[in-house]
């Protein structure tokens, strides 16, 4: 059940990730970065990147990320930092890399859960 849980976070964001990739070009992007309390989550974290093929940066202190964000963004209009700056203010804990090998059972787990969703889109329907 938990593995369902966690999976189906994964698949979300991989969903999410298509429609990104449909609507704008990412062929230079060559990695993700990840921040938030469910990105402390190991499973989550090596499932994202084994199903969008890229390597997933997991930055320190996940739980303080939106505001470190605000405060970057706020250096950046204030003209104390560059943007060439924040890299070196954004420290990575871990880097996943995409396990290939896995990726076949992944992405037919993902299609049984997104038949899954389409059968509960109606479900509370009147």
């Amino acid at each position: 059940m938990v593995r369902a849980i966690l999976e189906s976070i994964a698949f979300r964001i991989y969903q999410i990730w298509g429609t990104v990739c449909d609507e704008i070009d990412l062929t230079s992007t060559s990695y993700l970065r990840c921040c938030g309390g469910v990105s402390a989550n190991d499973f989550v974290c090596q499932t994202i990147s084994t199903l969008v093929k890229l390597p997933l940066h997991r930055i320190r202190s996940p739980g303080f990320a939106s505001a470190r964000g605000i405060a970057m963004m706020a250096g950046i209009t204030c003209g104390m930092w560059s943007k060439d700056d924040l890299h070196e203010l954004v420290i990575i804990e871990k880097i996943f890399t995409p396990q290939i090998s896995s990726r076949r059972q992944l992405l037919k787990n993902f299609e049984r859960w997104e038949a899954a969703m389409q059968r509960c889109l109606h479900f509370y329907s009147s």
